[in-house]
């Protein structure tokens, strides 16, 4: 399933649609998705723009990038009661330039 950012000229909003300070998400592709009991597993594909400020890179990039996650998600009651995620951070970072956090 791909979810595609829509033009501000049209006023739905795709169901995946997300904005993050600093990034500009252009496309989500859902490549698994996963339910059993109260969680649902969804490893997913998502690329986008570094367009804004981020505590890492404080100056925009203007750099595309593409990178992996998965994101496991509990329903309660029929709605999202916790989200946990991990993404493949290193190959955002190499993709935008950014340097590696070091350790203490």
């Amino acid at each position: 399933m791909r979810v595609e950012a829509l033009s501000n000229s049209d006023r739905r909003k795709p169901p995946l649609q997300m904005t993050r300070k600093g990034v500009k998400w252009r496309v989500v592709d859902i490549e698994e998705l996963i339910a059993e009991n109260s969680r649902v597993v969804a490893r997913i594909t998502q690329s986008g723009v570094h367009t804004g400020g981020h505590p890492r890179m404080p100056i925009p990039t203007n750099g595309k990038f593409e990178n992996e996650a998965i994101y496991i998600f509990t329903i309660t009651n029929q709605k999202i009661s916790e989200i946990r995620a991990v993404s493949d951070r290193l190959g955002l970072f190499l993709q935008l330039g950014w340097d590696w956090p070091e350790t203490d």
